[in-house]
């Protein structure tokens, strides 16, 4: 977005040329802007206001420093544009429902009154650095590329009630007050509490079919929920989505019913809860063990055994996910073990015997389903 805001800077000053822009916009009494312009400076008497109608655009090219009790007012359609940094004294007031792009750093010293409409947009490429008595409304959008730093003496004070972005940090200011988001390098900073409390998710494998149930205490501007099936907790797919509360603090239980999941000997479930701006939290996963028939129970096969440098330990018909092998001695001290992700349900697996004394020793394999096969394995 700012590279389209250069990007139209440069062709508006490509048409008029900045040669053509007049020298100085001096609001020495009330000022307003009906048609488009361009000034290479601004300056104020004390106690005075400029307004730009829709649908004129102001420019100004130069740095900009203004005295005590400037105001500024920028209706919906109009736009103004300051291409460097914009300084402010004492008592300043922003009303902007139209458009204000700044490149460059926004400062304004003790006492601003800077209100950014429903339909306003604030849009600063540097930073933001106002005083004490800041009285700051955001019911718009504004976008901060560097950091914000707001005066907290006297009565400061931050509502937002639209969107607010912060490219880098708010290093310090009064606590957000309001409707609306503030974010923070990506991050959603305000409001802080947490979309859902979750105090249930888990499920239960029935004949035919696995039931997922979970179940909120709370719901703060929740949308709605989507439930993933996974048979390797890797790759995920979508099974169902359910409308959410939206605002909550009962308890509200929600089922899925997923056919499907049965099939599997274990399957692995989580939950994506979605915001009504577009933000999503995700829960889990959980897993979900189903009793599989007698002829599918994981069974194994060790070769070469006797073995003199290493063995291969192929498993059939084990359920998809974490296991464990286990090399035993003979007394049944642990040797070593090893994690490994069973991706399909017949696979192989290196054993190392090399450094092993000769004798025999036992391979144990738990099946993510807890399921074990064990094998005897002889070194020579």
């Amino acid at each position: 977005m700012k590279a389209l805001y250069t990007f139209l800077i440069l062709i508006f000053c490509v048409t008029v040329g900045y040669a053509q822009c007049e020298p100085l916009l001096d609001v020495s009494d009330d000022e307003t802007i009906s048609a488009t312009a361009c000034y290479t400076n601004l300056t104020f008497t004390n106690n005075k206001t400029l307004t730009i109608e829709s649908p004129a655009t102001l420019t100004i090219t130069g740095a900009v420093e203004l005295n005590n009790n400037a105001t500024i007012i920028i209706n919906s359609g109009a736009t103004l544009i300051i291409d460097n940094d914009f300084t402010v004294n004492n008592g300043f007031t922003l009303t902007n429902s139209g458009s204000f792009i700044l490149n460059g750093t926004f400062t304004a010293n003790n006492n601003p009154d800077i209100t950014i409409g429903g339909t306003g947009n604030l849009d600063i490429s540097g930073d933001m650095n106002t005083g004490n008595n800041s009285t700051i409304v955001v019911d718009g959008t504004a976008t901060v590329d560097g950091s914000v730093n707001i005066g907290t003496g006297g009565t400061s004070s931050f509502t937002v009630n639209g969107t607010v972005t912060i490219g880098t940090e708010y290093t310090n200011g009064p606590d957000f007050t309001g409707n609306g988001y503030v974010y923070e390098n990506g991050t959603q900073i305000y409001p802080t509490t947490l979309p859902i409390t979750l105090s249930f998710f888990g499920g239960i494998c029935n004949d035919s079919e696995i039931e997922i149930l979970w179940v909120t205490s709370s719901e703060n501007n929740s949308s709605h929920f989507i439930l993933e099936h996974s048979e390797n907790a890797q790759d995920w797919k979508a099974v169902s989505q359910m409308q959410a509360a939206g605002q909550s603090s009962e308890e509200i239980e929600y089922i899925v019913t997923d056919r499907d999941g049965a099939r599997n000997v274990l399957s692995y479930y989580r939950l994506k809860q979605y915001d009504f701006n577009g933000d999503n939290t995700v829960y889990g996963p959980i897993s979900v063990a189903c009793e599989q028939p007698e002829e599918l129970k994981p069974t194994g096969v060790l070769a070469p055994n006797p073995s003199v440098e290493a063995s291969y330990l192929t498993i059939s018909n084990s359920p998809l996910g974490d296991a464990l092998i286990t090399l035993l001695g003979s007394n049944g001290e642990t040797i070593y073990t090893e994690r490994v992700i069973v991706t399909k349900q017949n696979d192989s697996y290196f054993i190392d015997s090399l450094d092993l004394k000769r004798g025999s020793y036992v391979i144990r394999f738990e099946a993510p389903n807890g399921q074990v096969v064990a094998m005897k394995l002889i070194k020579n």
